[in-house]
């Protein structure tokens, strides 16, 4: 995506954030970047899931835009000591501006782990650490599904009003299909009908407190059968 259609901003908690030009959307909440990620996916997603299952967790992310929540995966892996083999997919990855304007940020550190992450090639397997593998796929989602077996995704597409066809019933087939028996979904959205195609599909819908500015998120349990 060209630097032009991409603007910084701070958020609440004083981390940044990314406006969208293109998709007229903030690619983490204004009201706290990492303290959205936090909360939505690394405590109610991959913590509790480690809580839930031992040894090695796969985990999957539809939009790995700033990368934030694949690098808090890491801190939280090496911090556990629980080996973690994390694939994304991404659309539209950040361009050099963009990845060092963030390379500043106090989340980023200074040992070129981020840079190395950020600047994968399509489908390279990265070893950042000694609990945490890596692997970006830059195609479109529902076009192309990488996962395969997943303990975990994390679901952070743009909102389902600028990005509708991730977040139909194709694109949540994909995600269905992407996850084990027992293999749980986290997304900080909590729309109605979203969570409508989850059920119909047959997750287990849960409704949990939102991160600061939200009501509400959802963890959505494929059932083990």
């Amino acid at each position: 995506m060209a630097t032009s259609f991409l603007d910084f901003q701070k958020t609440e908690d004083g981390s940044l954030t990314i406006f969208s030009k293109q998709f007229q959307e903030t690619y983490h909440s204004r009201h706290g970047a990492i303290t959205e990620s936090l909360h939505v996916y690394i405590n109610q997603g991959l913590i509790y899931k480690m809580r839930q299952k031992d040894g090695p967790l796969k985990v999957g992310e539809m939009g790995l835009g700033t990368g934030m929540n694949a690098f808090l995966t890491m801190q939280a892996a090496d911090k556990e000591k629980r080996s973690v083999f994390y694939s994304s997919i991404e659309a539209f990855p950040l361009q050099k501006a963009e990845i060092n304007r963030l390379k500043t940020e106090a989340w980023v550190g200074e040992n070129g782990i981020y840079e190395k992450m950020i600047n994968a090639a399509d489908g390279q397997k990265l070893d950042l650490s000694p609990y945490f593998q890596f692997e970006c796929h830059h195609r479109f989602w529902p076009q192309t599904n990488p996962f395969q077996n997943l303990d975990l995704l994390f679901y952070d597409a743009f909102a389902p009003g600028s990005q509708p066809e991730l977040w139909d019933e194709v694109a949540m087939k994909n995600a269905w299909d992407s996850l084990l028996p027992g293999g749980v979904l986290v997304t900080y959205c909590a729309k109605s009908y979203v969570k409508r195609i989850l059920k119909q599909l047959g997750f287990t819908i849960e409704r949990l407190k939102g991160p600061p500015g939200k009501l509400e998120m959802t963890r959505a349990t494929k059932p083990e059968y």
